[in-house]
């Protein structure tokens, strides 16, 4: 239905179009002013069709288009329409109202700058981005060794590390890798056995 041009009422068809406000005004559809909403209205009751006092759209006689007298610019349509420049200039008026709200309350917020922090530089220069290119290409080099490494002994992957990123990097994941292997396996004295009896 939203899609559709027109609706079928009886044996008659109705053009329709789709409401295209981005966003409706403060109204009140009992008195039909704008600026509150019909829970907090004293005002009387009008029609959205008729423009009269004293019932509603729901329960008003005129259906036909052409009888419709419009509660705020009092031209020949619904209040509700969107041809109507009251209902068009009460739009613009709740655009304005939003946007110096949210400019009023961009300038609460002040960003205050340390002059003693710095942000941290960028640590991948191009000479470590090469070291670390360098590395995994050994690594596909040597792949046979680094899987046999990966099961059992981490060394030859900790010596590739060392001679393309560094002795403090290799150092920093020699800890993790032989780290985690204790974890696994608590009772190991020796990382490097050669030997069943070269544990405890």
């Amino acid at each position: 239905m939203v899609k559709a041009t027109k609706i079928k009422v009886g044996a008659s068809f109705i053009r329709v179009s789709p409401w295209r406000f981005g966003l409706s005004p403060d109204r009140c559809f009992k008195c039909l002013e704008f600026g509150h909403s019909s829970q907090n209205c004293s005002g009387k009751e009008k029609c959205l069709r008729c423009a009269k006092e004293g019932h509603s759209h729901k329960s008003c006689k005129g259906t036909d288009p052409k009888d419709f007298r419009c509660a705020n610019c009092c031209a020949n349509h619904a209040a509700c329409s969107k041809i109507c420049p009251e209902l068009n200039k009460a739009v613009e008026e709740k655009k304005l109202k939003l946007e110096r709200k949210a400019n009023k309350n961009n300038e609460k917020f002040t960003r205050i700058y340390s002059e003693s922090y710095q942000a941290p530089a960028n640590n991948l220069n191009q000479k470590n981005l090469y070291n670390l290119v360098s590395l995994i290409v050994d690594l596909f080099r040597n792949l046979s060794m680094v899987t046999a490494a990966a099961n059992e002994d981490p060394t030859p992957i900790i010596k590739l590390i060392a001679q393309n990123l560094g002795h403090e990097f290799s150092n920093n994941i020699s800890h993790m890798l032989f780290k985690n292997q204790d974890q696994i396996d608590p009772n190991m004295a020796n990382r490097y056995m050669e030997l069943e009896h070269d544990q405890i």
